[in-house]
């Protein structure tokens, strides 16, 4: 049974989000279902940084940012930098993770040394921003049951839209975070 502090903090959270919806005047875009698809190669194929806006990784990170160099047909070549010069160079290869046309997901990691898989569970109208889940350690073989993979989720939104996110996104992040629904703030106005 939840505490009257973690029921006040998820309170508190959730108002939060709904002030900043509010008052930042989100974009909301109405778009049929049948125009919808998620493709992980459009949303990282951009010039823009990509800041994560929100996560719920225990670990701290501020300021997470990627910036694409490279993307083919079946993988991309990009930098993701922290707040004090804490930076890696990874290379992502694109998967089907559903039964979809496009790329949905990506095993990710150092060259060579594919780590992580990322998967987009929901990506903006206008291609914007997506709700990341990350499977840590998905690719490595862990010998013990209770050596549970971390699930993540994230919320990176690209450059041009960091102060005015797409409401759905913020909605869609909200509703795939798992309970209790805890969210650590990444992007801060400082961040560069």
């Amino acid at each position: 049974m939840a505490t009257i502090r973690e029921v006040s903090a998820v309170s508190l959270f959730i108002f939060s989000i709904l002030i900043t919806l509010q008052v930042s005047g989100a974009e909301d875009d109405d778009q049929d279902s049948e125009d919808y698809k998620i493709d992980i190669r459009e949303f990282l194929n951009t010039s823009e940084t990509i800041w994560t806006l929100n996560t719920t990784s225990k670990t701290p990170q501020m300021c997470k940012k990627e910036t694409t160099y490279n993307i083919t047909t079946n993988e991309t070549f990009f930098r993701r930098t922290y707040q004090g010069s804490s930076e890696e160079f990874l290379q992502g290869t694109f998967l089907y993770n559903t039964f979809s046309s496009e790329y949905d997901a990506m095993d990710v990691g150092k060259p060579g040394k594919l780590v992580d898989k990322e998967e987009i569970v929901f990506q903006g109208y206008n291609n914007t921003c997506a709700v990341f889940k990350i499977t840590l350690r998905a690719n490595e073989i862990i010998y013990f049951s209770y050596n549970q993979r971390e699930i993540v989720y994230e919320l990176r939104v690209k450059s041009s839209s960091i102060k005015k996110p797409d409401k759905e996104c913020l909605e869609e992040y909200l509703y795939s975070m798992p309970y209790p629904k805890k969210s650590t703030l990444v992007y801060y106005p400082y961040c560069k």
